[in-house]
């Protein structure tokens, strides 16, 4: 696997190399009854969920209301977004791991155009997270700053944490820390602490 997308809750698109006949065998030994899609095969679970795969790319959903993400890549991409572009830049790309809160989306403040937590690890087996938040206006970025900075104080769970308001007419707020026993890699996805400290600020 070179890298992987998940979309929502329950679709993912995993890029790659693949053997579409090899995938397709063992998937229909468990059950799944095969088409085609995009140029590849398209699996369906009788309970529900389908899976898509090429030679380069294997896209599943867990609903049978909604297709897996397209084989073939799309024309238009968030990766063409200045905003996105932006936060990916600060997120940095040393990053094995990202999870983006989506422009529109619910986890966010008017504060916020978008924002993204992103992992890094070193070869020691330490890791570090780091918070980017793309916000509207130099007051918004001061806001988003001081509600990330209420985590970071003695006995809090972010206690020596970083926050940086940023500059400039839409600043990029950051927050970084190391991992620990307290902030275990990935824990944002789990508990959702700094989401719902910025949702409070709505």
């Amino acid at each position: 696997m070179t890298t992987a997308l998940q979309v929502g809750s329950d679709r993912w698109r995993l890029t790659g190399g693949f053997d579409v006949d090899a995938v397709t065998d063992g998937m229909k030994k468990l059950g799944y009854t095969e088409s085609t899609t995009d140029g590849g095969a398209l699996l369906k679970d009788p309970k529900g969920g389908q899976v898509a795969v090429s030679a380069s790319v294997r896209s599943l959903s867990l609903s049978p209301d909604t297709p897996p993400p397209a084989l073939a890549a799309p024309e238009k991409s968030v990766a063409d977004d200045p905003a996105y572009q932006a936060v990916a830049r600060c997120v940095g790309d040393a990053t094995y791991y990202a999870t983006f809160y989506g422009k529109g989306g619910e986890n966010r403040t008017p504060d916020v155009t978008l924002y993204a937590i992103g992992a890094t690890a070193k070869a020691d087996g330490t890791s570090r997270e780091r918070l980017c938040a793309l916000t509207v206006s130099a007051e918004g970025a001061r806001r988003t700053a001081d509600t990330l900075r209420s985590a970071t104080a003695s006995g809090e769970r972010f206690a020596g944490a970083t926050v940086d308001a940023g500059s400039g007419d839409t600043p990029m707020v950051t927050m970084e820390w190391a991992n620990g026993p307290r902030t275990l890699p990935g824990d944002q996805n789990r508990t959702m602490q700094l989401p719902k400290l910025l949702m409070s600020g709505r």
